[in-house]
């Protein structure tokens, strides 16, 4: 069976909208994994909202969360399978702040914040609620995951299927130590999709910030023995040209290092 990974939204923090931002996109994170017979999304942000047509014949999917910030759950309020009767949405998220994970999304989507809230999604199958550093199973497909140094406990998610692998590593900093884990959380991945908000010199700014840049993630790429890297969570601004200009860089240092784009998809 044919597995594919569709980059649905790429941007980081906020999306953005403008005739710069046209080739890389403006959307926020958000994946679609065809894996396994499984159709598997990383995060929610406003990205997600392009998995509808896609998804648009499929009952049931799973959504995991890495973790509540904006960004990557604004998506939920517009995604329409949630809404929808007869789909079956399973969501998964770590507890936080003494919150399981529809408690979080039920206090994110309600007054006076939103006028919309959970009470009215008619897609979603069950909340699953999961522990960093456990792995559960989807079918025939594996998902481990694992604590990621960023505020507010990030979740790292690593997909296992027919010998294949690929790692969701967005939102997530640097360091000797928390990079050696993720290099053993990652090893041998095919496809490694990793935060690489900043540039090098900007890091230096934005320390403890939760964010990392595509040095890192060259080097991760190469302690991990991963296939293709691919670096996501750009800033906002972040436009074509700049990004262009990186890719290019990336390209003559390791021609398996893509930065993402909407749309783009990489079959496995």
């Amino acid at each position: 069976m044919n597995s594919k990974l569709t980059v649905l939204g790429c941007r980081g923090s906020m999306p953005v909208s403008d005739k710069n931002f046209l080739k890389y996109g403006g959307a926020t994170s958000s994946f679609l994994l065809q894996a396994g017979g499984e159709n598997i999304l990383f995060d929610a942000g406003t990205g997600i909202l392009k998995s509808t047509t896609l998804l648009e014949d499929v009952a049931e999917s799973h959504l995991l969360i890495s973790h509540m910030h904006m960004d990557h759950i604004m998506g939920l309020a517009f995604w329409r399978p949630l809404f929808t009767k007869g789909k079956q949405v399973h969501i998964y998220g770590e507890k936080r702040n003494g919150l399981m994970i529809k408690e979080q999304i039920a206090d994110f989507l309600k007054a006076p914040y939103w006028p919309v809230g959970i009470e009215l999604f008619q897609g979603v199958a069950d909340y699953h609620d999961i522990t960093a550093g456990e792995s559960f199973s989807i079918g025939d497909v594996t998902v481990k995951t694992m604590r990621s140094n960023h505020p507010n406990e990030g979740t790292l998610y690593r997909v296992e299927w027919d010998g294949k692998a690929v790692v969701y590593a967005l939102d997530f900093e640097h360091s000797e130590e928390a990079s050696e884990k993720l290099a053993a959380f990652a090893k041998d991945a095919d496809v490694l999709i990793y935060d690489s908000t900043y540039s090098p010199e900007t890091y230096l700014q934005k320390k403890g910030w939760g964010h990392s840049t595509w040095v890192e993630g060259l080097k991760l790429k190469e302690a991990a023995g991963v296939k293709t890297l691919l670096l996501a969570h750009h800033e906002i601004d972040n436009n074509d040209e700049m990004l262009d200009s990186l890719q290019a860089k990336l390209t003559a240092l390791d021609k398996d290092v893509y930065l993402a784009k909407e749309g783009m998809g990489i079959a496995l």
